[in-house]
Order: C-alpha cells, then structure tokens, then sequence
C-alpha cells in the first residue's frame, strides 16, 4: 500500500493534489467527501468537517423544521438543530444568518409568538421552502 501511494504521489493523483470536478460537485451537492475512500478511509462517503455550502443549508434547514413539526424556528434553536444533527460543530446562528442571507432566504423577519416570546426574528418554513430545492 505504501508503495501505491508513492506512485500515486508521484504522479500527483494522491486525494487533494489535483482538482477534482466529481469530488468538488459531491462535495457541494452532498456535503460529503468520497476522496481518498472518504474521511475515515473505509471507502464510504463521510463529512469532511467543514461547513456546508449554503444551498444544502438551506435544504437541511428545511428538514431540521419538517422533523421539528414547525413551520417557523428562531436562528438559535435552528443552528443548534443543525449542529446536532448535521456534525456542524462551527455552525453558529450567526453564520447560519449569513450563509441563509448568501442563499437568498433572506434576513430573519418577525414570527409572532413563539418560544414564549413576542415577537423574535427568525425563518418560516415557506421561505426556506421558496429558496430550496426541496
């Protein structure tokens, strides 16, 4: 094995010495990496730690409400949900505001009541539903 990887070294077809369209798209369609047999090298597709791209965002955000039975969700308790079910451990509200905003979801807007509170910012399922492609 030692030796396949020097040849493959090599010729610079080692995982992350050359671009790989098929990776990158997997990548940023799934959020997982197959490069090199995946992250845990047992030739299964696995999340490679980083942050997702803000379209698949978006569509797990959709997924986190769908399985809460919410229709709306305040940007804390969304990242939280995200984090704990998606490995995201860098994923704060405030990234999550962003990378939404970036999507085109837009800017958390008012809710009504929820969580015992009057009125607090975050982002229903419609628009959410509007933005992805789910």
């Amino acid at each position: 094995m030692k030796y396949a990887a020097k040849l493959r070294e090599d010729a610079g077809r080692l995982a992350g010495q050359w671009d790989d369209p098929i990776e990158q798209h997997l990548t940023a369609a799934t959020g997982l990496s197959s490069a090199a047999g995946g992250p845990e090298r047992n030739g299964r597709p696995g999340r490679t730690g980083g942050l997702p791209a803000s379209e698949l965002l978006v569509n797990r955000a959709i997924e986190a409400l769908t399985r809460a039975g919410v229709d709306r969700m305040r940007p804390e308790p969304l990242a939280d949900a995200l984090r704990a079910e998606w490995g995201y451990p860098d994923l704060t509200a405030d990234e999550l505001k962003k990378r939404l905003k970036d999507a085109g979801v837009g800017s958390p807007v008012p809710l009504g009541e929820i969580d015992g509170m009057a009125n607090p910012r975050g982002y229903k399922l419609d628009a959410l539903k509007a933005a992805g492609s789910l």
